[in-house]
């Protein structure tokens, strides 16, 4: 798949010292590493929010059900 897109990040210099060094332990590129690392946590946020929304609407539906 072709990469399009870019983000920027501003860092400090210590900042880009420690994500550099956590990629190169992994033995990747800073770039590819932090694309890795943002998407993981990315598709994690979104099916938490997602099975939070859902858990949101069952307890509706449970005291709708309740009080009918």
């Amino acid at each position: 798949m072709t990469k399009s897109e870019r983000i920027l990040i501003r860092l400090t210099p210590a900042q880009h010292k420690v994500l550099s060094e956590a990629a190169a332990a992994q033995g990747m590129d800073l770039s590819a590493w932090a694309r890795s690392v943002l998407i993981i946590a990315a598709r994690k946020i979104v099916r938490e929010s997602n099975i939070e929304a859902m858990d949101a609407e069952l307890r509706q539906r449970a005291v709708g059900e309740i009080t009918t």
